[in-house]
């Protein structure tokens, strides 16, 4: 896709708002611009004031080349999300990322997401595998998956930064997801 940046939407329960925020900064991380970030949870990424809420998450949708949904209990109890999974599973067109977020599992995808395969959002390797698709659809020269996971480096240059931001987003995601979901757990 050189020349154009990706679109991306986020597909996600408003109860997951923290995990959005932090995907959206993780996308912004590996360059998609905050204009072509459309989440309508996190200011500055949702539905303008005045706008039909149906009407324009399905312009967002139509408009944009990839879907990352954050697959969690609280989006398998949505309608809602099921048929944002389903538009995804009906055009077929667009790249689509499941991110399951425990305690939801594979073997709760059913319907839509029957089949699909999805990443774990609390996975390292899950996250980086993302992190290079969604660099292979930007189209950007960002350094190569195991520069972004180790911050130092047989050559004796570091790449700190990165790793630092990245390993500083994986602790705030776990903190957020063990947050969000341990008061569903006892």
């Amino acid at each position: 896709m050189p020349g154009k940046t990706a679109k991306v939407f986020v597909s996600h329960d408003a109860a997951d708002v923290e995990i959005a925020k932090l995907l959206v900064s993780l996308l912004k991380e590996v360059g998609v611009p905050g204009a072509d970030i459309f989440c309508t949870s996190v200011p500055g990424h949702r539905v303008p004031s005045g706008q039909n809420f149906s009407i324009y998450i399905k312009e967002q949708f139509t408009e944009c080349d990839v879907v990352v949904a954050l697959v969690s209990k609280n989006y398998l109890d949505s309608p809602f999300c099921l048929c944002e999974a389903g538009a995804v599973w009906i055009t077929a067109s667009k790249h689509f990322f499941p991110l399951v977020i425990p305690p939801a599992s594979f073997s709760d995808f059913d319907g839509a997401l029957y089949g699909v395969q999805g990443i774990r959002i609390d996975s390292s390797a899950d996250l980086s595998e993302l992190r290079d698709c969604l660099n292979e659809l930007l189209g950007t020269k960002a350094c190569t998956t195991p520069m972004w996971e180790v911050p130092n480096h047989n050559d004796g240059s570091t790449k700190r930064a990165t790793s630092i931001t990245r390993k500083s987003f994986l602790q705030k995601l776990t903190l957020s997801v063990v947050r969000h979901f341990s008061w569903q757990c006892f």
